[in-house]
């Protein structure tokens, strides 16, 4: 093998990232309308906000799904570019933009039928909890949760169909979920006018694109992210992507 040969070969062994320069792989379990199926002519706000800012700069956006632990997991380690709708607490080790890319809030879910409505923690005792592993539902709920002797943790990319169907069956009395995802995913299913809300907890917590932190291109990505939000921000195309979904502009 030639020196030349040589040298390339051990840059690109070290360098794993080169070779895929150009294509950011972006993931998370599916979460319509911030993301939903891949492929579809409605991937997800998220997604194609994503999409249009890095096709700006000649990058290639590529979608997929998977659990949210293997998500957040094969983010800290490089297999992923970055997570979607990511919090810090979610990524300590993250690489995350200035820019948002909304607000999730911590709603109750229960059937119609369940005379019940959220005012303190208090009120969770003796119920059956709906939520999902690994998710960040800000600091007072990820503590009860953790001492709370019903939380059921799903996980798997259907993660929020499997909360809705059990809460539909009676096996959990509580869905812990953010209310735009439940209502989507259960308009899918056909059970949207069994549930309702029943309170909140906490103010909304921002959602960003959180990058790996074993690639020497997460921080040009997160500032390339940030400021294409702000252009397209001004453009009106950030408001055309978000009325495709039924959303406002989460600044406004």
């Amino acid at each position: 093998m030639s020196q030349h040969r040589t040298l390339l070969t051990l840059t690109l062994l070290l360098f794993p990232f080169l070779l895929n320069a150009d294509e950011i792989t972006i993931v998370a379990d599916e979460w319509c309308p911030y993301n939903c199926a891949p492929n579809s002519s409605n991937p997800g706000y998220i997604v194609e906000v994503v999409k249009l800012v890095f096709a700006r700069t000649g990058h290639n956006v590529i979608y997929i799904t998977d659990s949210w632990n293997r998500t957040l997991e094969g983010v800290n380690n490089g297999k992923y570019a970055a997570a979607i709708a990511a919090t810090p607490n979610e990524l300590p080790n993250g690489i995350f933009p200035k820019e948002t890319l909304g607000y999730s809030g911590n709603y109750f879910l229960v059937k119609k039928s369940l005379d019940w409505r959220y005012d303190s923690l208090t009120s969770l005792r003796n119920l059956r909890l709906g939520t999902i592993k690994g998710y960040d539902y800000g600091e007072t709920l990820n503590q009860y949760f953790k001492q709370a002797p019903s939380v059921s943790r799903k996980t798997g990319i259907d993660a929020v169909k499997k909360n809705l169907s059990e809460l539909y069956k009676g096996i959990i009395d509580v869905y812990v979920t953010d209310q735009s995802v439940a209502y989507h995913e259960a308009k899918q299913i056909g059970l949207d006018s069994q549930f309702k809300v029943a309170g909140s907890e906490g103010k909304p917590i921002a959602l960003y694109l959180g990058f790996t932190p074993k690639s020497y291109n997460s921080k040009t990505y997160a500032d390339i992210l940030s400021q294409g939000i702000i252009d397209i921000r001004k453009e009106g195309l950030l408001a055309q992507i978000l009325t495709k979904y039924g959303l406002k502009d989460w600044k406004n």
